[in-house]
């Protein structure tokens, strides 16, 4: 799934804050300079005035699209936009004090004053701003990406993109043809063959694929194939090839100029919404998984003395890998008896799953006792801890089921595309009953299905049927 690009406001929301900022430090300034006194402060009709203004900059700024490029301006350009932006603002509170019908209580004198203040502190302010960031350390970025071209392809474009190649990504590789060097770059691989490719995309973390031609590395579109298999989110710059994933968009790629096109793309305030529905899900979360511990603790350890939470490394989105939380329902030396239990696998593919598991705490030898394990699993409340794991941003509420590194290791192109989205809580699995969904190829389907068709109002439906699941314990074992 991929989030489309910031609206520059947003994206340089520094900048509009600057402007606001400015605007209401003029606005005082230009009053008291008009009135000899700060007695303004406690009139409402001014202080009115100036939240007008300040909300009237940031509307203004939006709609002129003022922050786009602003970190590359020219001078003089910044200049033209400086007195575009305040002159459109002022514009604006004159003509809503007409409409208010209190434009005879406005100082023309302040309200000159207040321009001409604006004017030469926003321009100072912003070209401080935009020299304090260029200045900063640059900070590592991980956004991963693989670039498929001639090694003339890829000098152009580097030389093209000038800071955004290594400000805004992280060239991982290069895949070009057979005999061609690609030398002088600084680009830690080069892959020459198709084979060779698809092995460095199953066995490395990598976000986004960009063609830098379709037509000059022979084996291009297949690679692109495979990667619309697989879920990867591609570029192509400047081609327009048509592409068998479902949604596109143009946009920009460090000021490159490409076609983007993933299983998914969805808007940043949406994503946004999302994000906060996990903070305030993780906070709760962990507020009952505090007390669950209390409780479930004590038994946990009678049961099988050793830690109450049980953690193991899982791979996230697009692969990474992170450490996964959950109360502690099996014996310490589950892990390594799951060996010698695989013959007994219920699940069909990929995943292991065993209704009479000997290795789940008070299960007995033959793994048909009822114990506190097999409560506490069949209630979900093992799952509480990754509460922790949704609030650190590993994790969301909903979403695809984290794969251990095993399984991860032995998935096909196809598999993966259940990872381009952060793994969840729970998901379309989980809410189709769970452990009665016994072939990992329809967990594979179900995933896709979640990916490709995701919104809001579908993890609302989700949750609700998850819950619905638990209550009733259907699937659970």
């Amino acid at each position: 799934m991929y989030r489309q690009r910031q609206l520059h406001l947003l994206k340089h929301w520094d900048f509009a804050l600057l402007d606001s900022l400015m605007f209401a430090f003029a606005s005082v300034i230009s009053l008291y300079i008009r009135l000899d006194s700060f007695s303004f402060l406690s009139d409402r009709y001014y202080l009115d005035k100036i939240a007008e203004t300040v909300v009237l900059s940031v509307v203004v700024g939006a709609m002129l699209k003022s922050y786009k490029s602003v970190l590359v301006r020219g001078y003089f350009v910044e200049l033209g936009m400086t007195v575009q932006h305040v002159l459109l603002t002022g514009a604006c509170v004159l003509s809503l004090s007409y409409f208010q019908k209190n434009s005879a209580q406005l100082s023309r004198l302040a309200f000159g004053y207040m321009m001409l203040i604006a004017l030469v502190l926003i321009y100072a302010f912003r070209n401080l701003l935009k020299w304090r960031l260029k200045h900063l350390p640059v900070k590592p970025v991980d956004r991963k990406v693989l670039v498929v071209g001639t090694s003339e392809d890829v000098r152009f474009i580097k030389t093209k993109l000038k800071d955004s190649w290594r400000l805004e990504f992280q060239v991982i590789a290069v895949a070009t043809n057979e005999g061609d060097e690609v030398v002088d770059i600084d680009v830690p691989t080069v892959l020459h063959t198709l084979a060779e490719t698809i092995l460095f995309l199953e066995n490395n973390v990598v976000d986004e694929v960009l063609f830098l031609s379709m037509s000059s590395v022979s084996y291009a579109k297949d690679l692109k194939k495979s990667c619309d298999v697989s879920g990867l989110i591609t570029h192509t710059y400047i081609q327009g090839e048509d592409s068998t994933t479902r949604e596109q968009v143009v946009e920009k790629l460090g000021g490159l100029s490409v076609l983007s096109s993933c299983i998914k793309i969805v808007s940043p305030d949406a994503l946004l919404i999302k994000r906060a529905t996990d903070i305030l899900a993780g906070i709760v979360g962990l507020i009952i998984t505090g007390f669950l511990t209390i409780i479930l603790g004590p038994f946990i350890y009678i049961a099988d003395p050793g830690p109450i939470l049980f953690s193991q490394i899982r791979l996230g989105e697009n692969g990474r890998p992170f450490k996964f939380y959950k109360f502690r329902s099996m014996y310490l030396d589950a892990e390594e008896r799951k060996a010698s239990l695989m013959q007994n696998n219920e699940m069909q593919g990929l995943m292991f799953k065993m209704e009479h598991d000997p290795r789940i705490l008070g299960s007995g030898e033959d793994g048909t006792k009822k114990g506190i394990g097999w409560f506490i699993r069949t209630t979900s409340l093992d799952e509480f801890p990754q509460f922790w794991n949704i609030l650190k941003g590993d994790m969301s509420l909903v979403g695809t089921r984290p794969p251990t590194v095993d399984e991860w290791e032995r998935y096909e192109l196809h598999h993966r595309s259940r990872l381009r989205v952060k793994p969840g809580l729970t998901g379309m699995w989980q809410a189709s009953g769970r452990s009665d969904v016994r072939d990992f190829e329809d967990i594979v389907a179900l995933d896709t299905y979640y990916i490709e068709n995701w919104s809001l109002s579908l993890d609302c439906k989700i949750i609700i049927k998850t819950i619905i699941n638990v209550i009733a314990r259907k699937g659970a074992k």
